[in-house]
């Protein structure tokens, strides 16, 4: 799943994302061609997520586009 990394802006609305907050395990890679991936797993499940945009070594915000069902948009607001 494609995600992009912001920094956050100043003063921040939200928390910057931190992996050791996270309840599963997640792992950063960092590739040899500049590419980054975060990859979860929790309860044998895993997700990985390829990021752009800044480095996740720093303080940033995830963000996606993502578009949900409308069924499970309502039970999620």
């Amino acid at each position: 799943m494609p995600v992009i990394a912001e920094p956050p802006p100043a003063p921040p609305a939200m928390p910057a994302f931190d992996p050791a907050r996270l309840p599963c395990r997640a792992s950063v890679l960092m590739l040899a061609d500049s590419s980054q991936h975060l990859l979860l797993q929790h309860a044998g499940r895993p997700l990985q997520l390829a990021v752009s945009g800044a480095d996740l070594v720093g303080p940033v915000l995830l963000r996606t586009d993502a578009i949900w069902p409308a069924g499970q948009a309502r039970q999620r607001l």
